[in-house]
């Protein structure tokens, strides 16, 4: 059952662990803003996540 918790804005962008592995990191970082939703992620994606918005600041 799937249900709408209302998390993803009008403009976000949901990704998924699958979809972050096609992603290279310098490419991550450029777009990291615009992704509001990080589904089935593992802890490697999780670092990843980190460091590209770490290189945002």
């Amino acid at each position: 059952m799937r249900k709408n918790f209302g998390i993803l804005t009008t403009n976000g962008v949901a990704i998924t662990g699958k979809e972050l592995d096609k992603i290279p990191q310098n490419v991550l970082e450029k777009d990291i803003m615009k992704y509001s939703v990080f589904a089935r992620v593992s802890p490697e994606h999780k670092v990843r996540i980190v460091k590209a918005f770490r290189a945002v600041r």
